[in-house]
């Protein structure tokens, strides 16, 4: 398989020359590949970088992988999520079931185990993609910050296309009212901005969209859920 263009994979390792080998190999799969060698820079990492894939050892300083992994579902269940375990831990393995983890494999990992997660994985963000744009027939340029359905260009306000790039800023992630009320503050620090405000400005951009572009979790915040 070739470099995924714009893919972002977060690998967590504490072994510097375990993590040096595979980082190799990720390299050759992913154009932004992010290292950590410990659980807690791999949760900043994953904060700062939004990473369509994560792989993380079990085993780590300050916070092990499953802590880790723990962390990033109570806001994100969506991220796919391999851990890399030494041995077999009954008590590691029942904590991790209910994270919805992609796979659990034990090291030394067969090259040919790891392709046939990574692929598939991989595999299964492309046909989603193709399913959302297939479905809303939307696209979101970042770059030219335009937004199109069917390859028609719609008009966007300053305020709807602040919005736009925070949410497409990490295609899995939730954006609570506070978060975006945040990024407001510090792009037009003398525009008084409320949370009602906000309500406003999504609810507006809402109606230009096809149904469910945007989602709202309850008690987790707003999540885009088209191509950019």
């Amino acid at each position: 398989m070739t470099e995924q263009k714009g893919l972002k994979l977060l690998y967590a390792e504490d072994d510097t020359m375990i993590r040096d080998g595979y980082l190799t190999y990720f390299k050759t799969l992913f154009e932004n590949v992010y290292e950590a060698s410990d659980g807690l820079e791999a949760y900043e990492l994953y904060k700062q970088h939004n990473p369509d894939i994560l792989i993380l050892d079990i085993n780590m300083p300050k916070l092990d992988g499953l802590s880790v992994t723990e962390k990033i579902r109570q806001e994100n269940s969506d991220t796919p999520i391999i851990i890399l375990s030494a041995y077999k831990d009954e008590e590691k393995l029942l904590r991790a079931i209910p994270l919805g983890l992609v796979r659990y494999l034990i090291k030394p990992v067969k090259k040919s185990d790891l392709d046939s997660v990574l692929f598939s994985v991989l595999d299964e963000l492309q046909t989603t993609k193709n399913n959302h744009l297939t479905k809303n027939a939307v696209t979101w340029n970042r770059d030219l910050e335009t937004l199109s359905i069917s390859n028609k260009k719609i008009h966007l306000t300053r305020n709807e296309i602040i919005f736009m790039n925070l949410l497409s800023s990490g295609a899995q992630i939730s954006y609570s009212l506070d978060d975006i009320l945040s990024e407001f503050w510090q792009l037009l620090p003398h525009k008084e901005m409320t949370h009602n405000s906000i309500r406003n400005i999504i609810k507006r951009l809402k109606a230009k969209l096809p149904e469910n572009c945007i989602e709202n979790h309850y008690g987790i915040g707003y999540k885009l859920c088209i191509i950019f």
